[in-house]
């Protein structure tokens, strides 16, 4: 029996050119992305982080990664997933992080969003299939995708990134 799938070969090769051919900008943008949570993760803010439409699990993803992953041998960071714009008027602080997935960046639960974050001087850090300029936002990361499943896979890619980063800055290599 051969288990030979020529469409799944085709499907991973796609994924990797996809990573491949992202933004010469996107990592150091990523890094930075980053260090700001994990800097304000240290300075006692929480991160909050939500997705519009489609990307909502992988926002939800990211928050269970930074309260349960390796429990066993660090604290719980102090995440939440939220879901709406006065979610996040009515949970954060001044200093918070705000991780947005959204797949336009220009739309109006965008802007409600940016607007209430930048109300609470809360940091917001965007990602977005959209390629724009986000004033509201301390970092923008665009996802060059060319349709939805593959901006899925890339922006769950940068959060597991991001998770990274933070677990490394704040426990070195556990």
């Amino acid at each position: 029996m051969s288990l030979n799938n020529p469409f799944i070969d085709t499907r991973i090769a796609q994924a990797m050119q996809s990573l491949g051919g992202m933004d010469q900008a996107l990592p150091e943008q990523v890094s930075q992305a980053g260090a700001l949570i994990a800097a304000q993760l240290v300075a006692g803010q929480k991160v909050l982080a939500m997705g519009l439409d489609s990307t909502g699990p992988l926002a939800q993803l990211f928050c269970e990664r930074l309260l349960y992953d390796k429990a066993d041998i660090r604290p719980a960071l102090p995440a939440l997933w939220i879901n709406d714009a006065s979610s996040c008027k009515t949970l954060s602080k001044a200093g918070d992080c705000l991780v947005l997935v959204a797949l336009e960046s220009n739309s109006d639960d965008v802007t409600c969003i940016l607007e209430s974050a930048q109300a609470n001087n809360v940091n917001a850090i965007v990602m977005s299939g959209q390629a724009a300029q986000i004033n509201d936002a301390s970092h923008y990361l665009h996802l060059n995708a060319d349709n939805l499943p593959r901006l899925q896979e890339l922006a769950l890619f940068i959060l597991n990134c991001l998770g990274d980063i933070i677990e490394e800055q704040l426990f070195g290599s556990l």
